[in-house]
């Protein structure tokens, strides 16, 4: 197994104090660890391997406590301040008119990692989403009950569409307005000359 795992080169992990670079790489080793089929109490074991540094020495001593092994390296390694003030940004999150939707929900799903103690179930998660979405896009926002954050995403984004192709059309019709007012401007304005013989010339006026 840890042969076949190696082949995908999976990025190692040595203990860097930045939320972000742990995330991805469980995301990383999850990735890697379903595509080879690893069953699920080797896992751990597997992943392990790619610790280094720091994290391997904090994992050479702390594996044989019962925590989870995402959930402890993520007290290990991230302050509780930023966990704070990652689950406080989480509480008060909104989309903001400049955000697109998948710019909203890759930044929701971010900080909810940081929810992970409140144990939020999905319908409450889909809730949070729901109400930190824009007027505009709650507005174009299909009713119905939502089954989950997948949904209420899908259901924002599509609003969003019906948005851009609301915008795309208004465009058309105010350049289609545009060049017939041109056009009409150019008749009106052009002037009409007649011919009249003067003497055998011909004069126009």
């Amino acid at each position: 197994m840890s042969t076949t795992i190696a082949r995908f080169k999976p990025s190692t992990y040595e203990g860097t104090y930045v939320p972000h670079l742990l995330d991805n790489w469980h995301r990383e080793m999850k990735s890697v660890l379903k595509v080879v089929n690893c069953q699920e109490e080797m896992k751990t074991e597997q992943a392990a391997f790619y610790l280094k540094d720091e994290a391997g020495a904090w994992w050479n001593r702390e594996k044989e406590g019962p925590m989870k092994f995402k959930k402890a390296m993520r007290l290990q390694f991230i302050p509780e301040h930023i966990r704070n003030k990652m689950r406080a940004e989480f509480s008060t999150f909104r989309m903001t008119d400049n955000m697109i939707v998948a710019e909203y929900n890759k930044r929701f799903n971010e900080l909810s990692r940081y929810a992970d103690d409140l144990e939020l179930s999905p319908l409450t998660l889909a809730l949070q989403f729901d109400q930190g979405l824009s007027v505009k896009i709650l507005e174009r926002l299909p009713a119905g009950v939502f089954k989950d954050l997948k949904d209420v995403y899908e259901r924002a984004g599509n609003s969003e569409r019906l948005i851009d192709m609301a915008k795309e059309k208004l465009g058309d019709k105010r350049k289609s307005n545009n060049d017939n007012s041109r056009q009409s401007g150019f008749k009106r304005g052009h002037k009409k000359y007649e011919c009249t013989n003067y003497g055998g010339l011909g004069f126009q006026r």
